[in-house]
């Protein structure tokens, strides 16, 4: 599926024109940073990219992340990558299709891994205050039983600053012992300060998992800003707790440095961190245009928080 993709990508773009092509949305980030447990440290980098273009009704994204985990003393790193190929098309004014191909792999040093595949077609209406997207992702991956998963993703847009999101995915597997995975999203922002909150629960394997995130920045200047996070993970009664400090600094309206400290405790264990970074901005990507893998992903990002 995923050269269909990129072939009907391609011929498009080059069938309605360059010169109609507009860059809709987009993100670059390159990040560093260290954790220090009990057994070691770890240097941690992720590089991500994402674009989004406009091609009259149509458009095209693009997306890849990379985290490497490097651990001292380790003989090997540990490597995952994220990519995305998807196209959409627009019509009624309100109404959009799309379809997506998503790779994910997890890398063991020069032997051992794993890979697994979504391919994704979704549909979607976005009237600009209401949206709703319903879907469905073949799974493709080494372990029996596992086949798809069918999302729904609401939102509403309470007002320019303000909106929330609750999405769905129910999860296609023989062994029924996965329940559905509920994520839950608000956010509010005037521009000068924000804050924002991640919730997901589900059951797996018997044991309720729970995720609650709380987010919050604060703009000083155009150029200085703070930021901060608490989140708590809940595994079948076992808490995990972590919290973020950091600052960030505008060098212009499209280029952030930002450098920020991590503490989390793991059952009694302390884990400390710090991270350093820069990223580029070109605009987000709409609500409604969502994919299952990137809601799934985000919720990855807040518990390990790689969000920022």
């Amino acid at each position: 599926m995923k050269n269909l993709l990129i072939g009907t990508a391609l011929a498009t773009i080059a069938a309605t024109g360059v010169a109609a092509q507009e860059l809709s949305y987009g993100r670059l980030i390159a990040n560093y940073g260290m954790v220090s447990t009990p057994g070691g440290d770890a240097d941690i980098t992720i590089l991500g990219a994402e674009v989004g273009i406009q091609v009259q009704e149509f458009d095209f994204w693009l997306n890849g992340t990379q985290l490497t985990l490097s651990p001292d003393g380790a003989p090997f790193n540990v490597t995952a990558d994220v990519t995305t190929i998807g196209a959409g098309y627009s019509f009624g004014g309100e109404y959009r299709v799309d379809v997506s191909s998503t790779d994910l792999g997890l890398g063991f040093g020069g032997g051992g891994g794993i890979n697994i595949g979504l391919d994704e077609i979704g549909v979607a209406y976005d009237n600009g205050t209401y949206f709703g997207r319903l879907s469905f992702a073949d799974v493709n991956q080494p372990i029996p039983g596992l086949d798809g998963i069918y999302s729904l993703n609401v939102g509403y847009n309470i007002s320019e600053e303000a909106k929330v999101s609750l999405s769905v995915h129910d999860i296609d597997e023989s062994s029924g012992s996965i329940d559905p995975i509920y994520i839950l999203s608000g956010e509010y922002d005037t521009g000068r300060w924000g804050v924002k909150l991640d919730a997901a629960s589900t059951n797996l394997l018997g044991t309720d998992l729970t995720l609650v995130a709380l987010g919050g920045n604060y703009q000083f200047n155009n150029q200085w800003g703070i930021r901060g996070a608490y989140t708590n993970i809940d595994a079948g009664g076992t808490d995990i707790d972590a919290y973020r400090l950091g600052g960030t600094y505008n060098i212009n309206d499209t280029y952030t440095v930002y450098a920020g400290l991590t503490q989390a405790d793991l059952g009694g264990t302390t884990i400390d961190g710090f991270n350093v970074g820069i990223s580029m901005d070109f605009g987000s990507k709409p609500d409604s245009y969502q994919t299952t893998a990137d809601r799934l992903l985000g919720l990855v990002e807040t518990a390990g928080a790689f969000d920022y």
